[in-house]
């Protein structure tokens, strides 16, 4: 499967019981940073869907891809842009 443009991933697989699933932890409700850290693994860092392989990190930059070539980006504004990405399926997935 081809890796998809920065900005563009497959979060269709998202639903409400893989939230659920990623929401606690032996019964414990997990805090909202640390549900963002595994949503954002489960997006962009998981091995079932490669697609979604479109950033990494190398020293203070970030190199994502563009559909055509990977290209240097600020650390910042692709950091915050994968934490929106998650508070946004966070926020829909429970209407909060």
């Amino acid at each position: 499967m081809d890796v998809l443009p920065f900005g563009s991933e497959n979060t269709n697989y998202i639903d409400r019981c893989l939230m659920s699933k990623l929401a606690y932890h032996n019964g414990n409700k997990r805090s909202k940073e640390e549900l963002i850290d595994l949503l954002v693994a489960e997006i962009y860092f998981n091995d079932s869907h490669p697609e979604n392989k479109n950033v990494t990190k190398e020293g203070d930059t970030m190199i994502v891809w563009n559909g055509s070539v990977w290209e240097p980006k600020d650390l910042d504004s692709i950091s915050e842009h994968i934490v929106q990405v998650a508070k946004n399926i966070i926020n829909r997935t429970f209407n909060i």
